[in-house]
């Protein structure tokens, strides 16, 4: 992970049959775990259930889970199936200090309140602005790794990176607002309007 230590992005990983060499992670990358940062994970495909609250959660292609990281959670993705994920974790007072500045307190409600939700079958328009903006966070990422020292174009950088999780998460509360899929339902409601 890089210097940006508030905010920390996996793009895209991949894995499947962990003896292979050529995958990004290993078997204990596959662990129930909790942790005090606020977390969207989008399961992009494979074969993978979810424990999440003591429920197991079969997801499905592009599946995104939003959750504030305090209840034990983890994947079990079936080891002999590409598996193929994103995850952003980040600080829930770094982003309180800043969506307070902002006076958008609302856009944290589904990590404050709803605290694990489940959005599945998002309407096409949508998931596409969501994924365009993981690959624009992924690519100031790489580009950040160039610039270890604390530089204006650093700083640019990080600034950046900030205001697309932000617009990420004015997606997700939007989403939200209009109709969740509770975990650990099965139930799926596309999420557009």
């Amino acid at each position: 992970m890089d210097k940006f230590e508030n905010f920390h992005f996996f793009y895209r990983r991949m894995g499947a049959n962990l003896n292979e060499k050529d995958y990004l992670f290993h078997s204990q990358d596959f662990y129930v775990h909790s942790h005090d940062y606020f977390e969207i994970y989008m399961f992009h495909r494979g074969d993978c259930k979810y424990l999440l609250n003591n429920q197991i959660i079969q997801l499905h292609e592009n599946d995104i889970i939003v959750m504030n990281g305090s209840a034990l959670h983890g994947p079990a993705p079936n080891h002999n199936v590409p598996y193929e994920r994103s995850v952003i974790n980040f600080s829930p007072e770094w982003i309180r200090a800043i969506i307070n500045r902002l006076n958008v307190p609302e856009i944290l409600t589904p990590f404050n309140q709803l605290e694990n939700i489940l959005l599945r079958d998002i309407c096409p328009k949508k998931f596409e602005e969501i994924q365009g903006l993981l690959k624009k966070i992924h690519e100031k990422q790489l580009t950040m790794m160039s610039h270890t020292e604390l530089t204006i174009e650093r700083r640019m950088l990080e600034g950046v990176t900030t205001t697309l999780l932000i617009e990420l998460l004015f997606i997700i509360y939007e989403l939200t607002k209009t109709q969740v899929v509770p975990v650990p339902t099965g139930r799926t409601t596309r999420l557009c309007r």
